[in-house]
């Protein structure tokens, strides 16, 4: 996918005002300070961190020009998926990700690009090469050109634009993540594997192979549900570092990420999981597009949109009591 510098910043400093708002509002209940005070800091701080967060992805746009289209570098992406996963990890070294994480809140991305490499068929082949590797993606190459008619398409591939940013830029300021990746991808992955690993290449070039990033496996490729040895050991391992809130993203809502949410609701309370509306995906083969809006006249995701349309289409829990709660985006505790 092309990278559009222009459209991930002001999409950075939407994420940034959204993220302000949040902080204001938990200052103003827990801490309760003097108003003028509040709005000269809120100020200072908005111009502050929209000047930081530029320059971060700056570097982010620079790296993906340059560092990421050598033969090198792509010789590395191709080789393994390289974040590291979590059952690898010794009990004792669980303790150091506390420097990973902002406040009590964990983001977990399950099965992310799950339609290009698991659901898609029609790929091209890479018309360009960097040495012997494909110069585009999996993702990039299936999404070059789609139809301005293709609603379902266009959704899919600006929910993986939104993921893709905010993966950047986490992997990038060194914050924790965890991956739910499907279990033996390569067997399921719907291109055909014929020798490149375009799934690891994929999620490579997104998290940057960042020590903050871990993965665990699901049970399967096509459903989110987590074994319970796997279970056992993210359960140990958020505690042990102090995280009291798990907010799910990745695809699908209604699908794997439901899958995940009732895996992770035997281990955590019911008020601290949430779904996280911009980095959460509804699936491309099941979109009700014709009588629900969810991109806006300029091609982004119409939230209202998204919300309209998981009340209509719901998302399936064990318990019809539990509602599921959904989060805006709140990226200013993560980088402040």
């Amino acid at each position: 996918m092309p990278f559009n510098l222009k459209n991930l910043f002001i999409g950075a400093v939407l994420l940034l005002f959204i993220g302000v708002a949040y902080a204001e509002q938990t200052e103003t209940e827990n801490e309760q300070p003097q108003v003028e005070d509040k709005i000269i800091d809120q100020k200072s701080l908005k111009k502050e961190e929209s000047e930081r967060v530029k320059k971060v992805f700056e570097g982010i746009a620079e790296r993906n020009r340059t560092a990421k289209k050598s033969p090198e570098w792509l010789k590395e992406a191709y080789s393994s998926v390289r974040p590291r996963k979590l059952r690898d990890i010794p009990k004792e070294e669980y303790k150091t990700y506390r420097n990973y994480i902002a406040g009590k809140d964990v983001y977990v991305i399950v099965h992310p690009g799950f339609y290009a490499f698991f659901d898609a068929r029609a790929v091209s082949p890479s018309k360009d090469n960097i040495g012997e590797f494909p110069s585009l993606n999996i993702f990039e190459r299936l999404t070059f050109e789609i139809s301005p008619k293709d609603l379902n398409m266009r959704v899919m591939k600006e929910q993986e634009r939104l993921l893709r940013d905010f993966l950047e830029y986490m992997s990038t300021e060194n914050k924790l993540v965890i991956l739910v990746l499907p279990r033996d991808y390569k067997d399921h992955v719907s291109y055909g594997y014929a020798g490149l690993d375009e799934y690891a290449r994929y999620i490579n070039e997104m998290t940057n192979m960042s020590g903050s990033i871990l993965y665990l496996e699901s049970q399967t490729h096509n459903n989110g549900v987590i074994e319970k040895e796997d279970l056992d050991i993210l359960t140990s391992f958020l505690n042990e570092i102090g995280v009291k809130r798990v907010l799910l993203g990745g695809g699908y809502l209604g699908k794997c990420i439901d899958d995940f949410y009732e895996s992770i609701r035997k281990t955590f309370k019911y008020e601290d999981v949430y779904f996280v509306t911009e980095i959460s995906a509804i699936s491309p083969n099941d979109m009700v597009s014709d009588s629900i809006n969810l991109l806006t006249k300029s091609g982004r995701i119409n939230f209202r949109g998204v919300r309209k349309y998981l009340k209509v289409n719901g998302i399936a829990t064990d318990n019809p009591d539990e509602k599921p709660k959904f989060r805006r985006l709140t990226l200013y505790k993560v980088y402040r």
